[in-house]
């Protein structure tokens, strides 16, 4: 259950890809090695240009729409 309301741009694939973050931020946390650091690290960085990326293109399509 979400805690905050959710944003239009944020997507069923997006949702999955956070819990795919949240996962090895996890796995991280109990063995803390540089290999699962820098798979955590280069997931976040993907998925935080996916989530601007789908940001752009929600607020382009609310432009063009008006």
């Amino acid at each position: 259950m979400a805690k905050f309301p959710k944003k239009p741009w944020i997507t069923q694939a997006i949702l999955n890809c956070i819990n795919r973050k949240d996962e090895l931020y996890k796995a991280y946390l109990a063995e803390s090695s540089y290999i699962n650091f820098q798979q955590f690290k280069t997931y976040t960085n993907i998925l935080n240009g996916l989530k601007r990326k789908a940001e752009k293109n929600v607020f382009a399509k609310c432009i063009y729409e008006t």
